[in-house]
Protein backbone atom coordinates (compact mmCIF):
# COMPACT_ATOMS: atom_id res chain seq x y z
CA UNK A 1 0.00 0.00 0.00
CA UNK A 2 1.11 3.55 -0.70
CA UNK A 3 -0.11 6.67 1.07
CA UNK A 4 -2.54 7.29 -1.80
CA UNK A 5 -3.79 3.75 -2.29
CA UNK A 6 -2.84 0.20 -3.15
CA UNK A 7 -0.31 -0.82 -5.77
CA UNK A 8 -1.88 -3.01 -8.43
CA UNK A 9 0.24 -5.57 -10.21
CA UNK A 10 -0.78 -7.61 -13.21
CA UNK A 11 1.43 -10.09 -15.03
CA UNK A 12 1.48 -9.63 -18.77
CA UNK A 13 0.97 -12.72 -20.94
CA UNK A 14 1.78 -12.80 -24.62
CA UNK A 15 -0.61 -14.31 -27.17
CA UNK A 16 0.71 -17.80 -26.37
CA UNK A 17 -0.01 -17.31 -22.66
CA UNK A 18 3.65 -16.97 -21.67
CA UNK A 19 4.50 -14.40 -19.01
CA UNK A 20 6.82 -11.73 -20.36
CA UNK A 21 6.82 -9.14 -17.60
CA UNK A 22 7.61 -9.01 -13.92
CA UNK A 23 6.03 -6.27 -11.83
CA UNK A 24 7.71 -7.23 -8.59
CA UNK A 25 9.42 -3.85 -8.23
CA UNK A 26 7.06 -1.06 -9.29
CA UNK A 27 7.88 2.50 -8.35
CA UNK A 28 5.71 5.54 -7.86
CA UNK A 29 6.56 8.79 -9.62
CA UNK A 30 5.87 12.31 -8.34
CA UNK A 31 2.49 12.42 -10.08
CA UNK A 32 1.17 9.48 -8.10
CA UNK A 33 1.37 6.99 -10.97
CA UNK A 34 2.68 3.49 -10.54
CA UNK A 35 5.19 2.93 -13.33
CA UNK A 36 6.29 -0.68 -13.64
CA UNK A 37 9.11 -1.37 -16.04
CA UNK A 38 9.37 -4.51 -18.08
CA UNK A 39 11.08 -6.05 -21.08
CA UNK A 40 9.07 -6.92 -24.15
CA UNK A 41 10.09 -10.21 -25.70
CA UNK A 42 10.22 -10.41 -29.50
CA UNK A 43 7.31 -12.09 -31.28
CA UNK A 44 4.85 -11.23 -28.54
CA UNK A 45 1.67 -9.26 -28.16
CA UNK A 46 0.14 -8.10 -24.95
CA UNK A 47 -0.98 -5.24 -22.81
CA UNK A 48 -0.18 -3.68 -19.49
CA UNK A 49 -2.63 -1.80 -17.30
CA UNK A 50 -1.21 1.11 -15.30
CA UNK A 51 -3.09 2.51 -12.28
CA UNK A 52 -2.68 5.91 -10.69
CA UNK A 53 -3.27 6.72 -7.03
CA UNK A 54 -6.94 7.46 -7.73
CA UNK A 55 -7.59 4.01 -9.25
CA UNK A 56 -7.75 5.40 -12.80
CA UNK A 57 -6.18 3.04 -15.27
CA UNK A 58 -4.67 3.22 -18.72
CA UNK A 59 -3.78 0.32 -20.97
CA UNK A 60 -0.72 0.18 -23.19
CA UNK A 61 -0.75 -2.53 -25.86
CA UNK A 62 2.17 -3.75 -27.94
CA UNK A 63 3.11 -6.07 -30.74
CA UNK A 64 6.78 -6.97 -30.98
CA UNK A 65 8.44 -8.66 -33.92
CA UNK A 66 11.96 -9.82 -34.66
CA UNK A 67 12.50 -6.62 -36.62
CA UNK A 68 13.66 -3.33 -35.22
CA UNK A 69 12.37 -0.14 -36.76
CA UNK A 70 14.15 3.19 -36.86
CA UNK A 71 11.51 5.89 -36.91
CA UNK A 72 11.82 7.80 -40.18
CA UNK A 73 13.91 5.11 -41.91
CA UNK A 74 11.17 4.05 -44.30
CA UNK A 75 13.49 2.40 -46.85
CA UNK A 76 15.29 0.45 -44.08
CA UNK A 77 18.82 1.50 -45.02
CA UNK A 78 19.74 2.27 -41.38
CA UNK A 79 19.65 6.04 -41.87
CA UNK A 80 16.99 8.71 -42.01
CA UNK A 81 17.39 10.99 -45.00
CA UNK A 82 15.52 12.77 -47.79
CA UNK A 83 14.96 9.45 -49.59
CA UNK A 84 12.70 8.44 -46.70
CA UNK A 85 10.79 11.73 -46.95
CA UNK A 86 10.31 11.13 -50.69
CA UNK A 87 8.89 7.66 -50.01
CA UNK A 88 6.43 9.05 -47.45
CA UNK A 89 5.32 11.78 -49.87
CA UNK A 90 4.76 9.19 -52.61
CA UNK A 91 2.73 7.13 -50.15
CA UNK A 92 0.64 10.16 -49.21
CA UNK A 93 0.04 10.88 -52.90
CA UNK A 94 -1.22 7.31 -53.38
CA UNK A 95 1.64 6.39 -55.70
CA UNK A 96 3.26 3.84 -53.40
CA UNK A 97 2.16 1.10 -50.99
CA UNK A 98 4.11 0.57 -47.77
CA UNK A 99 4.72 -2.61 -45.80
CA UNK A 100 3.64 -2.87 -42.17
CA UNK A 101 7.16 -2.08 -40.95
CA UNK A 102 7.45 0.86 -43.36
CA UNK A 103 4.16 2.23 -42.03
CA UNK A 104 5.55 2.09 -38.49
CA UNK A 105 8.76 3.85 -39.56
CA UNK A 106 6.84 6.47 -41.55
CA UNK A 107 4.83 7.57 -38.50
CA UNK A 108 7.79 9.62 -37.23
CA UNK A 109 5.89 11.48 -34.52
CA UNK A 110 4.04 8.31 -33.40
CA UNK A 111 0.60 9.94 -33.44
CA UNK A 112 -1.01 7.04 -35.29
CA UNK A 113 -1.22 8.95 -38.59
CA UNK A 114 1.16 9.20 -41.50
CA UNK A 115 0.92 12.73 -42.81
CA UNK A 116 2.94 15.81 -43.78
CA UNK A 117 3.71 16.44 -40.11
CA UNK A 118 5.93 13.36 -40.19
CA UNK A 119 7.84 14.62 -43.23
CA UNK A 120 8.18 18.10 -41.71
CA UNK A 121 9.64 16.66 -38.51
CA UNK A 122 12.10 14.47 -40.40
CA UNK A 123 13.23 17.43 -42.52
CA UNK A 124 13.56 19.58 -39.40
CA UNK A 125 15.74 16.91 -37.77
CA UNK A 126 17.87 16.59 -40.92
CA UNK A 127 18.27 20.37 -41.00
CA UNK A 128 19.56 20.35 -37.41
CA UNK A 129 22.09 17.62 -38.28
CA UNK A 130 23.36 19.60 -41.26
CA UNK A 131 23.86 22.72 -39.12
CA UNK A 132 26.27 20.94 -36.76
Amino acid sequence: MTAEGPIFREPVPDTAGLWVADFSVPYEDAGGYINPTFDIVSNTQGAVRNYDAHYNSTICEWTASDYSVILGDVNNDSKVDTEDVTIILKYLAGKLELTELQLIAADYNQDGNIDRNDTKLILKQLSKKNQR
